[in-house]
């Protein structure tokens, strides 16, 4: 997953990266060291970093390891990321055409996580429905920071176990809007392109629903129909996801995450 995502991370973007998405961070830091030596790293919502290729700290549990504000270009609070730097040129601003250096911090990719997630892209921090008039069966972390990122350009979604608990027909709440939300509600941006799982990655068609574009290595589109609690049709252009080269998986096992954080 974090190899996948490193691979469309383009050079000069700015990658948000929240509480505990340790596999986004490694994406990130994977990228700028093999492909994209200009993009900026924004953690927990507190620092904004240049260079995370040569941190001392190593990939940490939880991206608010706030060691790494040492080597922090800038430190702000998490309110100031989203309502007091707006887009240059407004909704222009999200159809290409970034001027090279760009004082305000709007994102351009944002990685969000999901309890459960639909069809239609609607992703569910949370919790889950109770019975009997009870409001939750579980609870979860909760939205946190997710509702202010509409005005990062690319949302992803990002689930860790690939089972109909996990994509569902309709989430019970939610945190972040599928595409046709991202439309209704007017947000700036273009909504979530991905939900990308252990198994498999879905993009959306042009009505906003969620449809099977690729598959890693070992995984069938029979076997993803049988764990997938919704509907999808099958991208035209649908492929197998290319295994990581030694190369990358040198550096994500050596450089980035020598401790294994993202094995455990």
């Amino acid at each position: 997953m974090a190899v996948a995502l490193a691979r469309d991370i383009v050079d000069g973007e700015r990658i948000i990266s929240g509480a505990h998405t340790e596999i986004s961070f490694a994406a990130a830091m994977l990228a700028q060291k093999m492909h994209t030596p200009n993009i900026k790293l924004q953690l927990g919502g507190t620092c904004f970093l240049v260079n995370v290729t040569d941190l001392p700290v190593r990939l940490p549990k939880t991206s608010t390891d706030y060691r790494m504000l040492r080597w922090a270009e800038i430190a702000y609070d998490h309110m100031e990321t989203f309502m007091y730097f707006g887009a240059p040129g407004g909704r222009a601003y999200y159809k290409g055409g970034r001027p090279e250096t760009n004082k305000y911090f709007v994102g351009d990719k944002f990685f969000a996580g999901g309890i459960q997630v639909d069809g239609d892209g609607n992703a569910n921090m949370i919790g889950l429905k109770g019975e009997g008039g009870r409001r939750f069966s579980f609870r979860g972390p909760g939205s946190i920071g997710i509702t202010d990122i509409v005005t990062v350009a690319t949302p992803y979604i990002f689930v860790t176990h690939h089972d109909r608990r996990t994509l569902v027909p309709k989430v019970d709440y939610i945190s972040m809007h599928g595409p046709n939300g991202w439309r209704r509600n007017k947000f700036p941006g273009h909504g979530p392109k991905w939900i990308i799982t252990p198994r498999a990655i879905f993009t959306f068609d042009k009505n906003g629903r969620a449809q099977l574009s690729g598959t890693f290595v070992g995984t069938t589109a029979d076997w993803v129909k049988e764990n997938t609690g919704f509907a999808f049709a099958l991208d035209p252009e649908l492929s197998e996801v290319a295994d990581p080269t030694a190369e990358e998986l040198s550096v994500l096992r050596h450089e980035i995450d020598p401790a294994g954080v993202l094995r455990h």
